[in-house]
């Protein structure tokens, strides 16, 4: 069974974010793919792809995919210790030094290994404020690039 390696990417990071106690502590509004909805407990964290680019054999099979996706917490800017806290877990979770995660980790979907994930480590950090109804807030966080190859 194959699946879309972008699907692939929100699947590990829903499962490698949204299983951690920590950050669900940190972040009570969990992870949410492109937007949160209203009413949101905050802070919260979104994920989003960014770009990616195949790596393919000289017939044009495809055996990995090179994904970027932009991974944040959300939150009021007067909450900077705790959106800086979530930031960091974040990153110790999706491959901060020494290399984790270290080789293929099964991503599974309805109970079937669809893909494998080879690499994850933050390409860069990424800090945006923006005003939400007058009040200054903090999109802290980074582009996370993942290696991994589809099941087929």
């Amino acid at each position: 069974m194959a699946g879309h390696e972008v699907f692939l990417g929100y699947a590990y990071l829903q499962n490698t974010l949204g299983n951690d106690a920590t950050l669900a502590s940190l972040a009570p509004g969990g992870v949410n793919r492109a937007l949160a909805q209203p009413n949101t407990a905050i802070p919260y964290i979104i994920t989003a792809f960014h770009t990616g680019i195949d790596t393919v054999t000289m017939n044009a099979f495809r055996v990995l995919t090179n994904l970027v996706f932009q991974v944040k917490v959300v939150g009021p800017a007067n909450n900077t210790s705790q959106l800086a806290a979530a930031a960091a877990r974040i990153d110790a979770l999706l491959g901060s030094p020494p290399s984790l995660p270290p080789g293929a980790i099964g991503i599974v979907i309805g109970g079937v290994t669809q893909g494998y994930l080879y690499s994850c480590y933050r390409d860069s950090p990424l800090e945006v404020d923006e005003l939400v109804t007058g009040e200054l807030w903090t999109n802290i966080g980074g582009l996370y690039r993942m290696e991994l190859g589809q099941v087929y």
